[in-house]
């Protein structure tokens, strides 16, 4: 399976932050509901403002806005320098 991580680096931001404002309307279990197999964060969590997110699910997100499908989850993705702060729990 080919990596995501050059259609995620190219994620507009709008979709990104279209994504976060859906987690924060739908809160965490509905949002992960919509966008499984998806799963709450349990070690690394994305920061925007006061809002504290699972990045995977939200990126899933963002990228499906984009592309119209919900990318399968394939490992381990990290993007450095992102416009997103993620943090280890």
């Amino acid at each position: 399976m080919a990596s995501l991580l050059p259609q995620l680096l190219e994620l507009p931001t709008q979709a990104i932050l279209d994504a976060l404002s859906e987690y924060q309307s739908l809160g965490d279990e509905a949002f992960l509901n919509r966008y499984h197999p998806y799963k709450p964060a349990t070690v690394h969590f994305g920061y925007h403002g006061d809002l504290r997110f699972p990045p995977r699910a939200v990126l899933a997100a963002a990228y499906s806005k984009v592309h119209g499908r919900v990318p399968e989850p394939d490992g381990r993705v990290e993007v450095a320098d992102s416009p997103i702060d993620i943090e280890r729990k």
